[in-house]
């Protein structure tokens, strides 16, 4: 077993389109762990968006991570766990 797993998420938004959140997880040696992509409802969105608000992008982007990291690193205790975003305010 390898010292660590990758963790890699992404989101999109559009408000009158698609959005949506996914991950995919690898441990050190590039075994594939598992991955996720799932589809955020319209709903969903304004109900998480105030009114006036043009975009949510970095609140799905940490969805995404809250997901992969509640999903994948309790079946990993003790390893450390590298995540991979593209969102600054993530990153932070």
């Amino acid at each position: 077993m390898s010292d660590h797993i990758h963790i890699y998420v992404d989101a999109s938004f559009d408000l009158h389109g698609c959005s949506g959140v996914g991950g995919v997880a690898y441990s050190s040696d590039g075994t594939l762990i598992g991955y996720f992509t799932e589809k955020t409802t319209k709903s969903f969105v304004l109900a998480a968006t105030r009114p006036g608000q043009q975009t949510m992008i970095q609140k799905l982007e940490m969805l995404a991570l809250l997901i992969a990291v509640s999903v994948w690193c309790p079946g990993h205790a003790g390893r450390r766990i590298v995540a991979f975003t593209d969102s600054e305010s993530v990153q932070r």
